[in-house]
């Protein structure tokens, strides 16, 4: 349903993703992961991949959310292998190490159904149950990966495939009707769209462009005024308390087939909210 990817190699070229990406890290419970793993695995990676499976429409009952993360690197698998197994042992848990496929899982025995996954020079994988496996035998050519997905390629590629964060998204049937809880949901412009893409790249002047399909051109220019109207009325306030000007930092565009909504940032300003998100998603109250 969702794929997003970041380029790791460019982020740590920038002065906001050098901090973000810096040696040193904690793992949550556990400690330094230098200490625990004698070498810090996030160095290592190149691009790093966060994917969520499609919903059935026919499920009867709500199912729990499921997620997976692939990091690409020269990784090794013996030594990601030991740092899981490490770091379980010191939350106080015992490790199950299995071998599936070209991959060596590691997971703990009771208290999550998270589990880590390596393959000999790349990638390792994170996610639990079905999903992950799913997720081994797309890396192994067993069944299709989303990279081979006509929908989210061609989203990607309207956008370029050389943004440092791109996503892809294909939304469920019925999805806002489902966000709004109301019968007049489907008269909405919105209720039209079922694929998005998000592209950010940073640097001096960075850049956020979001792409909304829609079907036809009156659609696209209905969608285009119904998102003019939410950022006069939800968006433009909060960036003026941010950021002067506010509200010559957006442009949407439609045309046939899209939507697209652009706004940029200073570094230094998109540091500065970064930080402030940082701040309130560690303190909240």
């Amino acid at each position: 349903m969702l794929v997003a990817t970041l380029d790791a190699e460019k982020l740590r070229g920038t002065p906001i993703g050098a901090a973000l990406l810096a040696e040193g890290g904690d793992l949550p419970g556990v400690g330094p992961i230098v200490e625990i793993c004698g070498f810090d695995p996030t160095l290592q990676v190149r691009t790093i991949a966060f994917a969520l499976p499609g919903i059935e429409a026919d499920a009867e009952e709500e199912a729990p959310i499921e997620f997976g993360v692939a990091a690409y690197g020269n990784f090794s698998s013996e030594r990601v292998a030991a740092c899981a197994t490490t770091a379980i042992s010191r939350r106080g848990d015992s490790p199950i190490i299995t071998k599936v496929g070209s991959f060596v899982s590691v997971r703990q025995r009771q208290g999550s159904d998270g589990e880590i996954a390596a393959r000999e020079g790349g990638p390792v994988l994170l996610g639990a149950g079905r999903y992950l496996r799913d997720m081994i035998d797309a890396a192994d050519g067993r069944v299709p990966s989303a990279a081979r997905d006509e929908r989210h390629r061609a989203l990607r590629a309207s956008l370029g495939e050389d943004g440092m964060l791109l996503v892809s998204w294909l939304l469920p049937r019925g999805w806002f009707e489902q966000l709004v809880e109301s019968s007049f949901a489907r008269l909405s412009p919105l209720s039209t769209v079922d694929q998005a893409a998000l592209r950010v790249d940073i640097g001096a002047r960075s850049l956020l462009t979001l792409a909304v399909d829609c079907a036809s051109l009156t659609a696209c220019t209905d969608l285009a005024e119904v998102a003019k109207s939410l950022i006069e009325s939800e968006l433009d306030p909060w960036l003026e308390d941010q950021f002067p000007n506010a509200e010559q930092r957006f442009r949407i565009v439609p045309a046939s087939g899209q939507v697209r909504l652009t706004l940029w940032l200073h570094e230094a300003e998109l540091i500065q909210l970064v930080t402030r998100t940082l701040e309130r998603v560690r303190s909240p109250h």
